[in-house]
């Protein structure tokens, strides 16, 4: 597991911290960015982080979390052609909407980035819905490109916090970045 670090940074006098999820840090997240399955979105992901599978990043304004963004180091989780498949993807991306627009995302990704490139890897992907147009100019202003590999079907489960199950699909574009 990736020891916590701190990335202070400031744009519109919008500071933000972002670091490693932590034990303490899930009533918070489940409280200000509620998720399908409410408290085990947050908690699975710590859970993978603490299993070393993946990295869970959270962006902290005035000590209330406003993004998150997981690094899963055994890549995608849809099947891809063979130079796709050990890529490390970045998923579970999430800004909250008071923080749209004050690059939270942009610093979360660079963040992200800088992670898998000191891990050693020299690319990095996401999936991304094709209607996204936000995100994806998101994604391609910060140099991710289009793999080129057509539609990808996602598939989830989860069960919520009052035991219901929950499931859901999705066609998504597979995006690549060369790290420098």
């Amino acid at each position: 597991m990736t020891t916590a670090s701190k990335n202070t940074t400031k744009k519109n006098n919008f500071d933000i911290d972002i670091r490693l999820c932590r034990n303490k840090d899930i009533n918070l997240l489940v409280s200000e960015m509620s998720q399908y399955g409410k408290s085990r979105f947050h908690i699975k992901r710590l859970q993978e982080q603490k299993d070393g599978l993946s990295d869970y990043l959270i962006a902290w304004h005035d000590g209330k979390p406003v993004g998150h963004i997981l690094i899963s180091w055994a890549g995608y989780n849809v099947e891809l052609p063979s130079e796709l498949q050990k890529v490390p993807e970045l998923n579970s991306f999430e800004v909250a909407e008071k923080a749209q627009g004050k690059a939270v995302g942009y610093r979360m990704i660079k963040k992200a980035e800088a992670l898998v490139k000191k891990r050693g890897f020299d690319r990095v992907g996401l999936l991304v819905n094709p209607n996204n147009k936000r995100a994806i100019a998101l994604y391609e202003k910060v140099g991710y490109k289009d793999s080129e590999t057509g539609l990808h079907l996602f598939k989830w489960d989860t069960i919520d916090d009052h035991g219901k199950e929950l499931k859901g699909s999705e066609k998504l574009l597979a995006y690549v970045k060369q790290l420098a």
